[in-house]
């Protein structure tokens, strides 16, 4: 009945037809946000280009795409059209020859602007809804988060809260820890886990190859007899490559160094590991910072030294590895270690220490002596440092160096700590933790 009286409106108004079919075009057009006529997705976001273009200047390099937003609605409406020709065949048995050269003839592809701009609104529109309905399932994705981290550090404060000292202690050792002269923390990690386990890695093997040198007597060179020296320092050098295997030659010697100091093996090793005292015993390191905790046994550390004579200042940047409990005494190994975030800082000549090694033994009988044996290996000091005379100079002064060290060292062990004259100057570099040292 609604069929028949639409269809004799039809016949009485060619017109309406066309009205009606406009209007369901429209209508299918703006339900169809995500779909088109043949089932392909519709693309919402070519639409909101268009949108935009028609409130704003459009440059040139935007032409394209209206040219390509207009085309998919010709397609479109082409289809609409023939979608209404079939229907109107199916449901319209009154052959009413003025409508159908009205509706046959009609060009869909100039379709008035004002329908171009109801397409439009409804699309931008079911946009609109579309990044707001987005943005609030967004905002609840991070407030549910939010809540549940919270939750999570309430939980963590609370348990802290139950924690006696010693477990609140020994929490923070395990993330935040200082130097012994109360350095402040620093937080940024320069090394990957891969990186850590390779240097831990690389100073357990120098430290074994270190006790295989000492252990060979057969490659040592004396130089400087302790006996008849007043200081009562032996030295001897050796051309085995002890930082690569005792088997092979190095460019440049291992000076060993060995005499008896008058203190006990844990005072001789706090001393050694204080970085606040360094200055006390040794000249030449101007400034030193620890940089990165490797492990609780490893770390690197940046140090530096002033002018001397013609040379400019040098900085190092050396792996160390301590043992506190090593066969009955102490032990520390040292190498210099290249890193892409480590480069040398401003105002210094990067050089290198390629070994130094120290290890603290008690002596047999005497409770209050320690037997110090150093190894030591210098490598590339940069500039002209490097050249042949500078190295002939530089081997001369690393011959009678431990002399004048284990000397002052010795007097620094038997007295109160002293203050640095120069105030202590930031590091160049901000590395992950550092280590404190307890005896």
């Amino acid at each position: 009945m609604t069929t028949s009286r639409t269809n004799r409106n039809c016949k009485q108004h060619p017109f309406a037809a066309l009205a009606l079919a406009l209007l369901w075009s429209t209508t299918l057009l703006q339900r169809s946000e995500g779909r088109r006529h043949t089932s392909q997705p519709w693309n919402p976001a070519t639409f909101s280009k268009l949108v935009a273009a028609t409130t704003t200047y459009t440059p040139t390099s935007s032409l394209h795409e209206m040219s390509d937003v207009h085309s998919e609605i010709e397609e479109f409406l082409d289809q609409q059209s023939a979608a209404a020709q079939e229907m109107k065949r199916k449901h319209n048995n009154n052959n009413d020859d003025h409508y159908d050269a009205v509706f046959n003839n009609f060009d869909w592809s100039k379709l008035p602007a004002i329908h171009f701009e109801t397409h439009l609104s409804g699309a931008s529109g079911k946009l609109s809804r579309r990044a707001i309905s987005r943005l609030s399932l967004a905002k609840k994705v991070v407030q549910n988060r939010l809540e549940e981290r919270t939750q999570l550090v309430r939980s963590f404060i609370g348990g802290a809260l139950t924690l006696n000292q010693d477990e609140k202690d020994a929490a923070i050792a395990a993330v935040v820890t200082t130097t012994a002269d109360n350095d402040s923390i620093n937080e940024n990690s320069i090394l990957t886990d891969a990186e850590r386990e390779k240097l831990s890695q690389d100073t357990a093997r120098l430290l074994a190859r270190c006790e295989e040198a000492l252990n060979r007597d057969d490659i040592w060179e004396l130089v400087v007899d302790g006996v008849n020296h007043e200081e009562g320092v032996t030295i001897w050098r050796s051309y085995a490559d002890v930082k690569r295997g005792i088997d092979t030659l190095a460019e440049l010697p291992t000076i060993r160094s060995e005499t008896i100091l008058n203190g006990k093996p844990e005072d001789v090793y706090r001393l050694f590991m204080d970085g606040s005292r360094v200055h006390e015993y040794n000249d030449n390191c101007v400034e030193l910072h620890d940089i990165e905790a490797v492990n609780d046994s490893t770390k690197i550390n940046w140090c530096a030294t002033g002018k001397f004579g013609p040379f400019k200042a040098r900085d190092f940047v050396t792996l160390v590895h301590f043992c506190d409990n090593h066969r009955g005494g102490y032990a520390s190994v040292a190498a210099n270690v290249e890193h892409p975030s480590l480069p040398p800082a401003n105002g210094y000549v990067r050089s290198q220490i390629q070994l130094a090694a120290t290890f603290m033994q008690p002596v047999p009988g005497e409770p209050n002596k320690t037997r110090f044996v150093q190894l030591t290996q210098v490598g590339e000091l940069g500039g002209v440092a490097d050249s042949p005379m500078a190295k002939k100079i530089s081997l001369q002064l690393q011959e009678k160096a431990p002399i004048d060290f284990c000397r002052k060292f010795d007097a620094a062990l038997n007295r109160p700590p002293q203050p640095k004259k120069a105030p202590k100057k930031d590091p160049p570099f901000v590395g992950l933790g550092n280590i404190s040292y307890e005896v």
